[in-house]
């Protein structure tokens, strides 16, 4: 049974409840950029890290990336086809991993065949590296225990204090002696000097499962970093260190290094890469002419691969060895790792190694190795649902912070309109627009959009939020065909400012016929802006700056930021808020319409779904398969959108028996109407069906339960353009558009 098979079964079993939680699963369904994208709905890569790994136990190394912008870990199952990038997200494969920050790494330290897992510190106010042993659960999946809280080596007064490295850096973990056992290479807390921490396993007589150190060089490599330009300064002698008349003392304060440390010429000593804060090129000290007991570097290039297409990253490159093609050679991988400030769509620079493992030498391929198969539109992603065409099926529109330009030093930010092109069961996306109503001129960031029929002409109107707190307005100028166009943009609508980030969400709130406005904001708290005008002249006034208590602030971090985010949703006659937050969590809460002016919303879910996909979570939520179950749209600080749902989204994907549709028409009339709406049903198993009344957001506002025809009152709606769905019990029938005068 195949990966694709085994997960829509487990989808199918996890359709549980909880009183407090709800069962969600990660999905992928078909989405278009000109071809289909690989792993469309993988929520986007910022700062990953890579490493190479057998997760599942198939005797075929998998692909784990850290994404150290939101601490994301993503897990990809290789197909291990010869000489193919194959790699599928396979969310099942991280079930077991523990928490932990800044970076990872898989080395196997003690050469059971079974990968281990090498992190920053998980002890708060430690700088260093804490170890888990690998091992393999009942169900052949990677899990992990915890070995060392962290590393540790004897001082020059005997008191066993921790190997230091530093949350921003990456260090080289590796067998620099080559006897056997794992040695650390890192940057000191002070000063530009490699330090190297022997691993003393091997020499005790332990073979290879212990983690024993010692520093048994300050100056390795014989080289000193300044970070004032992208170069070594490298002492003329073995036996001498620059800046230094001994080997004791540090000079300047060191700002941030990443390394990785490579045989490249198969003498037993290792060569350095080395990536600095400030430089986007990456250093290669490829002449190593100590042995593998003292390095010497005598040669270096400031950009490497020089002989190819230099690596360009922008900023702070991290390097990485792993084989990425199934062809048994290790290639080289070059991402950014400086959050906020790096490209983050271009971010995975894939050099192939094209000689042997003995001596490597590596060939450009692509910039976007992995990233590129998702959707990604750079830093923070807003999704929504909206029916641009008025087709009856949900589309993704996804604003966002936008794409970190080197060049200007700021971020382009647009909308991206993706159509659904697929059927009501089985949803399909394809990309239409990448500067959905044209937003890109203003030079703006952080667009947050949501629709509603703020003019009463029945049509769905844009309102965007920005990163200055302020509001844009588009009106839909749909001159009849159903599709929405937006030609102007009123800036500062209505003169609302909320601070920063405004993330606004159209809806009813109070009941009384008129669209509100709900704003989130960089603080924290959301916002209630009240319609006081009419249907057709909206006067939003803010009436309550702090709706329902919620608070997307995160405790730990001192309540610095909530980012917030708020959406809303029908169940079962209730209205809930799904409130994104800054530490990525998703909060539930029940609406008391007595507490819209003031009071709390009651929490039923502080970690809705269980989601884990960084930090800056926005949710959007809509029926896109029509199979009565919600899903949920997630966006993210590192650009992408995941999708969550309760049920698989393409019911193709659980079943080999074919699926039968029933011969049936329905029509509705009269349409346009102000009351009364006649639905008309033809066939012949007389069997009941369901009936909903539906917006353009996807909403349910009314259903029924029928067995032929019937009228539906829909005298109270408001003015606009609905839909009737029809589904029986084991398809969907169709969907019609009406217009309530």
């Amino acid at each position: 049974m195949n990966f694709q098979t085994t997960f829509f079964i487990v989808l199918a079993i996890c359709f549980l409840y909880s009183a407090n939680a709800q069962v969600l699963t990660q999905q992928q369904i078909t989405v278009e950029e000109g071809l289909a994208l690989w792993n469309p709905l993988s929520g986007g890569l910022n700062n990953p890290q890579f490493s190479e790994v057998d997760l599942n136990n198939d005797g075929i190394n998998d692909l784990f990336i850290f994404d150290k912008d939101g601490d994301v870990v993503l897990t990809f199952e290789n197909g291990g086809t010869p000489n193919q990038i194959d790699y599928t997200l396979n969310p099942e494969l991280k079930v077991n991993f523990p928490e932990f920050k800044n970076w990872a790494m898989f080395r196997d330290y003690d050469l059971d065949g079974i990968m281990d897992l090498f992190c920053h510190s998980i002890v708060p106010g430690i700088g260093g590296i804490t170890v888990y042993k690998g091992s393999y659960d009942s169900n052949n999946i990677l899990e992990f225990t915890l070995v060392q809280d962290y590393l540790k080596f004897p001082s020059f007064n005997g008191l066993q204090i921790n190997l230091y490295v530093s949350s921003e850096d990456f260090p080289a973990i590796d067998d620099i002696d080559s006897d056997g056992d794992m040695d650390v290479v890192t940057f000191g807390s002070l000063g530009g000097y490699i330090e190297y921490y022997e691993n003393q396993s091997a020499q005790m007589g332990y073979g290879s499962d212990s983690l024993i150190f010692l520093m048994v060089d300050e100056c390795w490599g014989r080289a000193y970093e300044s970070g004032i330009i992208n170069a070594l300064e490298i002492s003329p002698r073995i036996d001498s260190c620059p800046y230094r008349s001994t080997f004791v003392g540090q000079k300047g304060v060191h700002v941030g290094s990443n390394l990785l440390t490579w045989d490249m010429d198969n003498d037993q000593d290792r060569e350095l890469f080395l990536g600095d804060v400030s430089f986007s090129e990456i250093l290669y000290a490829k002449n190593n002419a100590g042995n593998s007991d003292t390095a010497w570097f005598v040669d270096q290039e400031s950009n490497f691969p020089s002989y190819d297409v230099p690596a360009d990253i922008h900023l702070f490159p991290a390097m990485f060895a792993l084989d990425v093609n199934n062809d048994g050679l290790k290639d080289f991988i070059a991402s950014p790792s400086a959050g906020n400030i790096s490209e983050d769509i271009e971010v995975a620079w894939f050099y192939k190694n094209v000689t042997n493992n003995q001596f490597p030498a590596f060939n450009f391929v692509k910039k976007d190795l992995v990233a590129a198969g998702m959707i990604d539109i750079g830093d923070e992603t807003n999704p929504t649902f909206f029916d641009h065409n008025g087709d009856g099926l949900m589309d993704m529109v996804i604003g966002g912070y936008g794409n970190y330009n080197a060049t200007s030093g700021i971020h382009d930010a647009s909308i991206f309109l993706y159509e659904n092109i697929g059927a009501p069961m089985n949803p399909k996306y394809r990309l239409v627009n990448s500067d959905y109503g044209g937003l890109s001129v203003l030079n703006e960031n952080a667009f947050h959009p949501t629709f509603g029929d703020f003019d009463g002409d029945g049509d769905m109107d844009m309102v965007v939020g920005d990163d200055n707190g302020k509001l844009k307005y588009l009106e839909n100028t749909d001159t009849g065909n159903g599709i929405a166009s937006f030609s102007t943009i009123t800036p500062n609508w209505g003169a609302i400012d909320v601070g920063q980030r405004s993330s606004p969400f159209a809806i009813d709130l109070n009941q009384d016929g008129l669209l509100d406005l709900v704003i989130g904001e960089r603080n924290g708290f959301i916002n209630y802006y009240e319609n006081q005008g009419t249907v057709s002249a909206p006067n939003l006034i803010e009436v309550n700056d702090s709706l329902g208590l919620m608070d997307s602030r995160t405790p730990t971090l001192g309540f610095p930021t909530g980012y917030g985010a708020a959406v809303f949703d029908t169940e079962a006659g209730n209205v809930y808020a799904y409130l994104g937050t800054a530490q990525g969590v998703i909060k539930k809460y029940l609406v008391n319409q007595d507490s819209l002016y003031s009071g709390g919303f009651t929490l039923v879910d502080g970690d809705f779904g269980e989601i884990r996909e960084g930090v800056r979570t926005r949710i959007a939520i809509a029926d896109i398969n029509s199979d009565g179950a919600k899903d949920y749209l997630i966006g993210n600080k590192r650009g992408g959108v995941s999708l969550y749902s309760t049920m698989p989204i393409n019911s193709l994907a659980t079943s080999n028996e074919e699926i039968i549709i029933p011969s049936i028409e329905f029509s509705i009339w009269p349409n346009p109407t102000n009351d009364i709406l006649n639905i008309g049903i033809e066939h012949s198993n007389n069997k009941p069906m369901k009936l909903r009344i539906i917006n353009a957001l996807g909403q349910e506002l009314m259903s029924a339960t029928l067995q032929g025809n019937q009228q539906v009152n829909v005298s109270p709606l408001a003015s606009g353009v609905y839909f009737v769905e029809l589904s029986s019990a084991n398809s969907m029938i169709g969907i019609q558009k009406f217009v309530k005068e």
